[in-house]
């Protein structure tokens, strides 16, 4: 097995660069999933068997504004291409933004309906993977946070400095979750050679209210909170109210516990202060 990873400078791409298991850690400059031509030189100069594509346009906002560039990275035509032509299994990883909201616990099986066109680029990517590969797996997961500094997590610390009010909306749940928690269940799919879609996403759900209220605790930060709805941001982008992802079937067949938000929340803001 020889696995290629792309995105390596992005926020999933940073955490997946720790497994010794990667032989080549990719970013756009050396291995770009929009140009055919440089990945075919790539992967026959290393005779790569496994592509872990953590490459993605993921700012929901602008996503509405540069629609054709978010196309292009979230549904990777000329990436799928490369896999076809030369038997690559792809492991690709979507979101939670595929689905409408109008739903809790969401299953791999729920029909996908996304309401902005984030969660669309990334759909027409999973549906041409499915249409062209045999040999994939699509991992969708939802609210991730990691090292890189453009996080949840970070905004909120950030939010604090200046005693400021935070709001927080209580019409969008869903379930954080921790790029660390991804990599053992991903892993152990590719040891079994599993194949399809799989959810991954922190046990449990919350508000982004109630998040940051989490948060602000463990933070011992005194600022004032307020509920809000999404409509109070006058965002342009439309966020689905309700995008819990069921981890059922991945538990089940691997017979693993998935950490809950709470547990991997607390654990980051550790991680945090020990490292500030």
């Amino acid at each position: 097995m020889k696995i290629l990873l792309t995105g390596s400078d992005g926020q999933l791409g940073k955490e997946f660069s720790k497994i010794k298991l990667i032989n080549y850690k990719t970013n756009k400059k050396d291995f770009d999933i929009t140009n055919y031509y440089q990945m075919k030189e790539f992967i026959e100069k290393n005779k790569i068997t496994h592509i872990l594509n953590t490459a993605a346009y993921t700012d929901v906002e602008n996503a509405e504004i540069k629609k054709q560039y978010t196309l292009e990275v979230n549904n990777p035509e000329n990436l799928i291409e490369i896999c076809k032509e030369y038997n690559i299994k792809l492991i690709h990883f979507s979101t939670d933004y595929v689905f409408n909201g109008k739903k809790i616990n969401y299953t791999e099986k729920d029909e996908t309906n996304p309401i902005n066109y984030y969660g669309y680029s990334k759909l027409l990517g999973e549906k041409n993977i499915q249409r062209k590969l045999k040999n994939y797996l699509i991992l969708r997961t939802s609210w991730l946070y990691g090292e890189k500094e453009n996080n949840f997590i970070k905004k909120i610390i950030k939010n604090t400095e200046n005693n400021e009010i935070i709001k927080g909306t209580i019409d969008e749940i869903s379930s954080p979750t921790n790029v660390k928690d991804l990599l053992i269940p991903t892993l152990k799919l590719l040891e079994k050679d599993s194949v399809g879609i799989y959810h991954i996403s922190g046990d449990g759900i919350c508000s982004r209210y109630l998040w940051i209220k989490y948060i602000l605790k463990y933070l011992q930060r005194n600022n004032k909170l307020e509920r809000v709805y999404q409509k109070d941001f006058k965002l342009i982008a439309k966020r689905p109210i309700i995008s819990v992802l069921s981890n059922e079937k991945i538990k089940n067949e691997l017979n693993i516990k998935i950490n809950h938000w709470k547990y991997s929340t607390f654990e980051y803001i550790n991680f945090l202060k020990t490292n500030s």
